[in-house]
């Protein structure tokens, strides 16, 4: 799954608490470097998710329960 820096011209600035909760169909997330907030849940029981890229940018806050029991072992997020 590939999440766009800009919708509408708008930046994609947070994804919402419990977006994509219980989504087995995803295994890999590319979060975009305009990503200030990853919500509560947003990936929670993804079971099948084991790759998170983020790019550097913006990231402050990555919410309760966000990856919580995906297939995630390590996250590494850029610092520059």
């Amino acid at each position: 799954m590939y999440i766009p820096e800009e919708i509408d011209g708008k930046p994609v600035t947070e994804i919402a608490a419990s977006a994509f909760k219980n989504d087995e169909s995803i295994s890999h997330v590319f979060l975009p470097a305009s990503l200030k907030k990853v919500g509560d849940s947003a990936f929670e029981n993804c079971a099948n998710l084991s790759i998170p890229k983020f790019k550097y940018g913006n990231l402050e806050v990555i919410g309760r329960s966000a990856f919580e029991d995906t297939g995630i072992k390590n996250i590494a997020i850029p610092t520059d």
